[in-house]
């Protein structure tokens, strides 16, 4: 099985008092795992003033990215799991879930995009329900990478 995202980057029953520090949470392990730079996660904040929050992408889901730069040391993936409704201005929210992705180049960063969209329209309907349901980081870990 091919390993979309690692134990060390999931995160379970989080909180958030606003979207910017969901984000932030979210793109820890990246940093904590030298992944990325602080600021990358940064940039992912900044799209999103800049652009809007295009980055929910369906109700519940939202997947931080920011283009591909010299903060990006390795290309991975985080995902946080939070216990209270985060508000980012789009129609599709409330989110729950907050993906992040961090790669080296632009075509890698849109092979992953693709590769994570399709596993979440894919999958059966209530592959997010299931993972906002977690109880574990291992139970999203195999939800994710199966």
């Amino acid at each position: 099985m091919e390993e979309i995202i690692s134990l060390g980057n999931i995160q379970v029953h989080q909180n958030a008092a606003d979207w910017q520090q969901a984000i932030r949470i979210a793109g820890e392990p990246l940093i904590r795992g030298k992944s990325v730079k602080p600021e990358q996660i940064e940039s992912m904040i900044r799209s999103v003033i800049d652009m809007g929050p295009y980055i929910v992408l369906m109700p519940y889901f939202a997947l931080a990215h920011a283009a591909p730069s010299k903060n990006v040391l390795k290309d991975d993936m985080s995902i946080a799991v939070f216990d209270n409704d985060i508000y980012f201005g789009s129609d599709n929210d409330p989110v729950r879930v907050v993906m992040c992705l961090a790669c080296t180049d632009g075509k890698k960063h849109v092979e992953k995009l693709s590769k994570i969209a399709k596993k979440l329209m894919d999958s059966d309907a209530d592959l997010l329900n299931r993972l906002m349901k977690a109880e574990s980081r291992e139970e999203i870990f195999e939800l994710l990478n199966k």
